[in-house]
């Protein structure tokens, strides 16, 4: 560990993984400036080979239908238009060999959706939710890209430090983080609130394990407002290609009984799930 920490030529020997970006947040803040760098480097190579696998399904996700009334020159069969190619093509229709001759195939394309929405996503950054932290920073820069949807990044443990700014570097936003500390979700969700300008097109996404070290009942006085003023609340308990929850239940049922989302999901499960929001 020691050689990890102090010899960059340790670290350019290891094979990059999540396991060893686990390991180099958590110790981080003892590594060597010139270490620093080489961690960067491995750091950016895990989170764009994440990225590059969960983007484009999430992207599609959150873009839009299928619309059915303008045509498409990509030619996949998810963009077959089934209906417009039968009626299309029954002039064609075999009498003898009572088939249908299908001399034209017709595609529908995707309409982006330009309605301006808002995410602020809340990350808890204690210790048992690194995993949720890594994927978080990558997720939060995926919605960054796309130009419907306008995406505010916020850490927290009873500190806040809003990395919004950095949002579409997430080797930035996981070197900035600080692992471990005490929790007030709170705090953190009274700060994200005053980032809201249009409650009915702004869902907040609290990435934490609900175990609060402030108030629970001002917590979830604060969901209340929130809700009540019409913005959607989601309460990840664990956002990785595992999603094995761990959380407080006692809270996470009583913001569930105000209309919150509570649970855990895999990143395109999101990806999913604020498409149907939005759409």
């Amino acid at each position: 560990m020691t050689e990890l920490l102090t010899d960059k030529k340790v670290l350019q020997k290891m094979e990059p993984n999540t396991d060893l970006l686990k390991t180099i947040l958590q110790f981080k803040h003892l590594m060597k400036s010139d270490v620093i760098a080489e961690a960067k480097r491995i750091i950016k190579k895990v989170v764009d080979e994440i990225t590059e696998k969960l983007q484009t399904d999430i992207q599609k996700s959150l873009l839009g239908k299928l619309n059915r009334n303008m045509p498409s020159n990509v030619k996949s069969i998810k963009n077959l238009d089934i209906k417009k190619t039968i009626a299309r093509n029954l002039k064609n229709y075999d009498t003898e060999n009572e088939r249908l001759v299908l001399k034209n195939v017709y595609f529908s394309s995707r309409v982006k959706r330009f309605n301006k929405w808002h995410i602020i996503i809340a990350v808890d950054e204690s210790g048992s939710m690194l995993d949720s932290v890594i994927y978080s920073a990558v997720m939060a820069g995926i919605f960054a890209k796309l130009p419907m949807i306008e995406t505010k990044l916020i850490i927290f443990d009873t500190d806040i430090v809003d990395l919004s700014g950095y949002i579409d570097d997430p080797v930035e936003v996981l070197m900035g983080m600080q692992l471990g500390g005490g929790t007030d979700i709170n705090r953190a969700l009274t700060y994200c609130a005053g980032l809201c300008e249009n409650p009915h097109n702004t869902i907040f996404v609290t990435v934490t394990d609900l175990y609060e070290g402030g108030s629970t009942q001002d917590l979830l006085r604060t969901c209340g407002d929130i809700i009540s003023g019409g913005s959607k609340m989601i309460f990840l308990t664990a956002l990785d290609r595992d999603a094995n929850p761990a959380y407080d239940k006692n809270v996470g049922q009583k913001l569930a009984d105000m209309g919150a989302f509570v649970g855990a999901m895999t990143p395109e499960q999101l990806g999913d799930y604020i498409g149907k929001m939005i759409s």
